[in-house]
């Protein structure tokens, strides 16, 4: 279980449903992830929650035309007449050390500190492509960024591996027209010879 919705006062009080990654329906009709067809108050599609990362949690009311809201542990999402509790976390096994445990049994990760740094090194790195040794450079930054990127910091990750790219591909760019003006200034000088 990534995440749940516990009821906590209305009446689905008592009861919990999964929440899972990508976009969880709510509402009435057995289209939706989660049925809550007890409420005549609840639409056929009530709401959605995007997980997005496997750690940000948007909630977003169908009926509204108001932008998703960013949901933290032990937020309140009223559905209809009732009352949830957003419980995020992992049930996981005691040997993964690289969860830590809430206060109600429920277990998070933080965001990797080790991919921010992989990647900073990486920005570092296609930025200084610009200077020195453009295609090793280069390619090293956009190794790191795709590093970070599998160390969960995603978006900065691919602003690193765009970066490197474009500044390897500025050093490219570059050099051919270095050698373009190299190329027509020996052709100028083989037809003065003549």
């Amino acid at each position: 279980m990534l995440a749940r919705l516990r009821g906590v006062q209305g009446r689905y009080a008592g009861k919990t449903f999964e929440i899972s990654t990508g976009i969880t329906t709510i509402g009435k009709s057995v289209n939706n992830n989660i049925v809550l067809n007890e409420d005549s108050s609840v639409q056929d599609l009530h709401a959605t929650i995007e997980c997005k990362y496997n750690q940000y949690f948007y909630l977003k009311y169908a009926s509204e035309d108001n932008p998703p809201v960013l949901l933290k542990p032990g937020d309140r999402v009223q559905i209809g007449e009732t009352i949830f509790v957003l419980d995020i976390g992992l049930s996981m096994p005691s040997q993964d050390t690289s969860y830590y445990k809430n206060m109600d049994d429920t277990y998070y990760r933080p965001k990797s500190t080790v991919g921010r740094a992989i990647n900073h090194v990486g920005l570092l790195l296609g930025l200084t492509s610009l200077c020195f040794f453009p295609i090793v450079l280069g390619i090293l930054g956009i190794i790191c960024g795709i590093i970070g990127i599998l160390e969960e910091d995603a978006e900065y990750g691919v602003i690193v591996v765009i970066v490197s790219l474009l500044c390897m591909l500025l050093n490219i760019f570059i050099g051919i027209l270095v050698l373009l003006s190299l190329i027509v200034d020996l052709l100028k000088q083989i037809q003065k010879s003549f």
